[in-house]
C-alpha cells in the first residue's frame, strides 16, 4: 500500500495551499498530479483484493485528472472572467471525489480495524466549506481579505485527513488476505473435534485402579487421531497477497513482484499449494478455503 500511503502524504504539500495564502500553489501544481497518479495506481491495486475499490479508482484518475486541468487552465486565465468559471468547475470533481474517498475511508476501517481510517474523513466539512467560498466568488459576493481563522482551520483539516489517510495506508499490510471486500480471520483454525454418539453410556468408575493393572496403565500408549486435508475443489493459481496478480501453483514467489508465498514444509498445510492451514479461512465446520489459491479443502480426522 505503499503508492496510497505516499500519494495521500503529498496531498498534505498540496492542502497546504490553504494555510499559506496560496504561496505553494506552484509547489502544489507539481504535487498534485504525482498524488493524483499514486493514489489512482493504489487503489487500483486495492481493487484486486476488496470488491468495489475500482470505483474509487476511476473517481480519483478521471476527477482528479480533470480538477487538476481545470485548476490550471484557470490559473492561466486568471485574468479572464473564464478563470473564474474554470474554477467553479473545478470543485465538482473535486468534491465527487472526495466524498468517494471519505466513504471508502470508513469502509476500510471496518475491514481493516485501523481507528485511524475513521478519523480520515474529517476532510469532508472542508471540502464543502471551500465549495461555499468558491460559489460565493461565482456570485460576486464580496469576502474578506486573506485567509480568516476558518479558512485556515478547514486547510488544516485537509492536511491532517491527508495525514491520516496516509498513515493508515502505511500500516495496512499488503499480505493481509482479502475475501469479496471482508477480513479474513487471523486465529489458527481447530480441526473439527469428533462427538460421541448421542444417548446414555456406560458408567464408568472412578475408583482407583488395583495395583496390579497401575503397570499397565502407565506403560500403555495410545496412538493419537490423524488430521488429514483433503482437496474439496483445486484452485488453478496462486494469488500474491502483494500485488494481487496470478502465478502458478508451482511458484515459490510471484512471478511480478517476487513476492515469496508462504510454504510449509510440515504440518498442517494446503496440499495444492503448501500454505499454512492456519491461513486459511473456514467456512464450516470441516470446510475451508486456501487464502492463497483458493482450493476448497475438507478437515477432518482420520484413525
Amino acid at each position: 500500500m505503499r503508492k496510497l500511503a505516499v500519494g495521500y502524504f503529498l496531498c498534505v504539500a498540496n492542502s497546504s495551499v490553504f494555510l499559506t495564502g496560496g504561496a505553494t500553489i506552484y509547489l502544489a501544481l507539481i504535487t498534485y498530479p504525482v498524488s493524483v497518479v499514486l493514489r489512482a495506481l493504489g487503489w487500483r491495486e486495492l481493487a484486486r483484493s476488496v470488491k468495489g475499490a475500482g470505483v474509487t479508482y476511476l473517481a480519483v484518475g478521471v476527477l482528479g485528472g480533470l480538477t487538476y486541468l481545470l485548476v490550471a487552465g484557470a490559473l492561466v486565465l486568471q485574468s479572464s472572467d473564464l478563470g473564474g468559471q474554470m474554477i467553479l468547475a473545478a470543485a465538482i470533481p473535486w468534491t465527487i471525489y472526495s466524498l468517494v474517498e471519505a466513504a471508502w475511508y470508513v469502509r476500510l476501517g471496518r475491514i481493516s480495524r485501523r481507528a485511524t481510517f475513521y478519523a480520515a474523513p474529517v476532510s469532508v466539512p472542508a471540502v464543502l466549506y471551500f465549495d461555499s467560498i468558491v460559489l460565493a466568488l461565482a456570485g460576486r459576493f464580496q469576502l474578506p481579505e486573506g485567509p480568516s481563522g476558518a479558512f485556515i482551520a478547514m486547510g488544516a483539516l485537509l492536511m491532517l485527513s491527508a495525514a491520516l489517510a496516509g498513515a493508515s495506508f502505511l500500516r495496512l499490510s499488503p499480505e493481509l488476505p482479502y475475501v469479496r471486500g471482508t477480513r479474513v480471520s487471523q486465529t489458527p483454525p481447530r480441526p473439527p473435534a469428533l462427538r460421541p454418539p448421542a444417548g446414555p453410556g456406560p458408567r464408568v468408575s472412578t475408583a482407583p485402579a488395583p495395583p496390579y493393572l497401575r503397570h499397565h496403565e502407565e506403560t500403555a500408549q495410545t496412538s493419537p487421531a490423524r488430521v488429514k486435508v483433503e482437496v474439496v475443489s483445486r484452485g488453478t493459481s496462486v494469488v500474491c497477497g502483494n500485488c494481487g496478480r496470478e502465478s502458478p501453483l508451482a511458484s515459490d514467489a510471484c512471478t511480478f513482484c517476487g513476492q515469496p508465498f508462504q510454504k510449509a514444509r510440515y504440518g498442517l498445510r494446503c496440499p495444492v499449494c503448501s500454505a499454512p492451514l492456519r491461513t486459511a479461512k473456514r467456512i464450516s465446520s470441516d470446510r475451508f478455503v486456501c487464502t492463497q489459491c483458493f482450493s476448497d479443502l475438507r478437515v477432518h480426522l482420520s484413525g
